[in-house]
């Protein structure tokens, strides 16, 4: 019955943006900032058929690495975008290039308190049946608007709320490119959804799902990390299968687990930092005079917490995945105390998960973090859009991975979005500057500190004094961080079996049908402060020295 209800409110819905809701090619149009929802569906519903008969062009800029432009076919998470302009009361005109106009030029005027005037200017048509695809967007309200003419097209915006009128006169009314054709926008979205179906079945219903369908979905997510972070693929072909007695005759205490697991989260955290693998945890060695002597352990955060795990239960689960052991060199491990490790150890064990803090490992600046098909105005007007779902089970998403660290940076408690977005503006701060102010250590998030694997693992090193006396904070360190951080043995001697099985590589890969790429192992010199103003940006993924 719920579902009837569902559909036939979603169908008054389509029906109520129709009748209602200026079209997006208009050369002239009134929008009322008050329900973007309405105004999206409407797009949707225009959009769907429109896809069929007019396909458009592939844009000039697509080459082997995805980039933000039109395909001929829809792909995950392009349903958002990149930022080409922001138009404010100090600044207000701007000038771009984008994939159908050469020229494009944009002015805003201010009518009165509530009311403001976008006029377009587009020149420079490099296709006939090409068109500009918009989202015009205050963070807390957005419309679409389409160019396919040359010429001059007016938007008369009528705000609502005075609160977001302040906004866009603080931080701007925000231009964005979409990344493909408007009426591929649904269909992306849903191709972004079925990226994370075998994560819900498997993680969240407990359902297993077949060997081979698995093996597909693994391989499907390998290609997409191909496509759109350039991740080399090189087949192995292990001659020698291990298993954990391996582990037990080559693991010392303070050595890196790194995993990739082909799911679709592992495939987003993979593709946001440039990482190898998208799972960190630390092989340690129980403490002799325990009950722990003589036993080895994986101690790591995840969906279970912070935890340790026994390594035959440990590889009873990964087995099947992508897995590589990275050793301590002889220097790092004479500084690693493991005994002040897993004093620390204790003090956390039981600790969630850090999904609050999660997206702040890699956020280290403005715009210079977000996959090429993101900008920080396009997640976070899709962040205001979220807010105002609770999902069964899960809670407010947008609240969870985003609003509480968003709070400790704004020194507030408890505000909505939407809120932290107006608290923001008055302060003249862009959610690109928020975002970029470094995490701490003593935040903490539902009455505990939360770490994410790679940030346990730093963690656990700089309280066993892998770093001295530097000034480290464990939760701006991402999988990749880890990967590339000069601690490792670079004159380590493969054990028999990783000689076999990969002799060309300089760490024992322990899984796996590809190659982890060794091309930024063990490189950055550990100093203070690391990691906390760093770039990743896809597909370079380029850091500056001394971020």
């Amino acid at each position: 019955m719920n579902k009837i209800v569902f559909c036939v409110i979603f169908v008054l819905a389509c029906v109520h943006a129709y009748e209602h809701f200026p079209h997006p090619e208009l050369d002239k149009r009134e929008v009322v900032f008050e329900d973007s929802t309405f105004g999206l569906l409407d797009m949707f519903k225009r959009g769907l058929l429109k896809g069929f008969i007019d396909p458009h062009y592939g844009g000039n800029d697509m080459t082997h690495v995805g980039t933000c432009a039109p395909d001929t076919e829809p792909d995950a998470w392009k349903f958002l975008g990149q930022t080409d302009a922001v138009l404010t009361e100090t600044n207000p005109t701007a000038v771009w290039e984008n994939y159908c106009f050469g020229e494009n030029k944009a002015t805003l005027q201010w009518i009165d308190e509530m009311t403001a005037e976008v006029t377009f200017e587009t020149n420079g048509k490099k296709s006939l049946l090409c068109s500009d695809s918009y989202l015009l967007t205050t963070l807390l309200h957005f419309d679409m608007k389409i160019m396919k003419l040359s010429g001059k097209h007016v938007v008369t915006y009528k705000f609502a709320d005075a609160d977001e009128v302040a906004t866009a006169k603080s931080t701007g009314l925000k231009i964005l490119k979409f990344c493909d054709h408007w009426y591929n926008i649904l269909p992306d979205f849903l191709m972004t959804v079925r990226f994370f179906i075998a994560d819900m079945i498997t993680m969240k219903l407990k359902v297993p799902l077949p060997a081979s369908w698995l093996e597909k979905i693994y391989d499907d997510h390998y290609r997409f990390l191909h496509r759109w972070e350039g991740l080399k693929l090189v087949p192995r072909h292990p001659k020698i299968l291990l298993g954990p007695d391996f582990f037990e005759r080559n693991a010392k205490s303070g050595d890196i687990m790194c995993r990739y697991a082909g799911t679709g989260t592992s495939s987003i955290i993979v593709w946001a930092t440039g990482a190898q693998c998208s799972h960190i945890a630390v092989y340690m060695w129980g403490l002799e005079g325990t009950a722990d002597a003589g036993k080895l352990f994986v101690l790591q955060s995840n969906e279970e917490g912070i935890w340790k795990q026994p390594i035959a239960d440990f590889w009873a689960e990964n087995a099947n995945t992508t897995t590589v052991m990275l050793p301590l060199s002889d220097q790092s491990r004479a500084k690693f105390d493991v005994k002040k490790a897993w004093e620390w150890f204790h003090t956390v064990e039981g600790s969630p998960y850090g999904i609050h803090n999660m997206f702040f490992t890699f956020l280290d600046t403005p715009e210079q973090n977000w996959p090429q098909v993101i900008s920080s105005d396009a997640w976070f007007t899709f962040m205001n859009i979220l807010s105002k779902i609770d999902i069964p089970g899960t809670g407010n998403v947008a609240d969870t991975i985003m609003g509480k660290a968003l709070n400790h940076r704004l020194g507030t408690q408890g505000l909505s979005m939407s809120q932290i977005i107006v608290e923001a503006a008055k302060r003249g701060i862009t959610m690109g500057e928020l975002i970029s102010m470094p995490e701490q250590e003593g935040w903490l998030y539902d009455g505990k500190q939360q770490f994410v694997c790679c940030a346990f693992a730093a963690g656990l090193w700089k309280h066993g004094n892998l770093f001295g006396d530097m000034e480290i904070m464990p939760q701006e360190f991402t999988n990749e961080d880890i990967f590339s951080i000069k601690v490792y043995d670079d004159n380590y001697k493969l054990p028999y079996e990783c000689q076999v099985n990969d002799p060309d590589l300089p760490y024992c890969m322990t899984s796996g049908i590809y190659k982890i790429d060794p091309r930024n192992f063990n490189r950055v010199e550990p100093y203070s402060h690391m990691n906390e103003k760093c770039p990743s940006k896809a597909p370079f993924y380029r850091r500056t020295p001394g971020c």
